[in-house]
């Protein structure tokens, strides 16, 4: 499927003479510094200005697209993506340059044997030095480790309050490093309300909640994603009412208060 939509021709008209030429470009200087080939979609990191992430796929005969570029924000295909179909279209056909690190789908299931059959000891030595160097990861393992049973729930708090504090506002341009903090809170509080903690769910998400508008006001939110969020971490919050035996006016007079915070109307709770 992609390789019906990812031609040099598409790329153009999808892109326009102009930003097609700057894509070009950067597909010649190798900016494209590595790629996930999945089959069905490609991930690529882009270096320009910023470090940017592409992704393209395939949905009902089209091409999707998507960047942290503010360009793709207006709805235009920018030259990242560009670069990123390029050097994939390139892949295929085998010239790719060694300054791209090209990741096929043959090759995450290699990835995937090697890990099932790995040593325990030896996985954790690897995620242990990984996540030295990786910010996204170790939140993600830091989440995880709080939601064990025996783990405090003081700690999850406070984990959950430094996901979500941020010191000086956040452009758009930095925005993928704070989504990245955030994105296992759902994750964990997910796993907390299917193992029966549905009452600490409550306070906890509505803390995030609480949290999330106070952040929110100092970001700069145009594609969406820290609104997306928040209105996941809301659906929990509200499933986790549903199933706490709590009072119930309790629970409404709570809901009401979380509604009256967001000033923006990013989140609903329909009865």
């Amino acid at each position: 499927m992609l390789a019906e939509l990812i031609t040099s021709d598409k790329l153009s008209r999808l892109a326009g003479e102009r930003a097609y030429g700057r894509g070009k470009a950067y597909f010649e200087a190798g900016a494209v510094v590595d790629l996930i080939d999945k089959g069905t979609a490609v991930l690529a990191r882009v270096e320009g200005t910023d470090t940017y992430r592409v992704s393209l796929s395939a949905e009902r005969n089209l091409l999707r697209y998507n960047c942290t570029c503010p360009v793709v924000a207006e709805g235009a295909f920018c030259k990242h993506a560009v670069a990123a179909g390029l050097t994939w279209l390139a892949a295929h056909e085998g010239q790719v340059e060694l300054t791209t690190q090209v990741t096929t789908e043959f090759d995450l299931e290699a990835i995937r044997r090697y890990l099932e059959a790995e040593d325990k000891a030896a996985l954790v030595t690897l995620l242990m030095t990984q996540i030295d160097s990786d910010a996204s990861l170790r939140a993600r393992l830091r989440m995880r480790a709080a939601a064990r049973d025996d783990i405090d729930f003081k700690v999850i708090k406070a984990t959950i309050r430094k996901a979500m504090t941020v010191r000086e506002f956040v452009d758009y341009y930095a925005m993928d490093n704070l989504l990245r903090r955030v994105d296992p809170i759902a994750e964990m509080l997910s796993e907390f309300l299917l193992a029966g903690h549905a009452e600490k769910v409550v306070e906890l998400s509505g803390y995030a909640l609480q949290r999330g508008f106070a952040t929110y006001e100092r970001t700069d939110d145009s594609d969406g994603g820290f609104g997306d969020r928040l209105r996941d971490i809301s659906r929990l919050h509200l499933e986790a009412c549903r199933k706490a035996e709590l009072d119930p006016k309790v629970l409404v007079k709570g809901l009401f208060d979380l509604l009256l915070k967001d000033d923006w109307g990013l989140v609903e709770f329909d009865a």
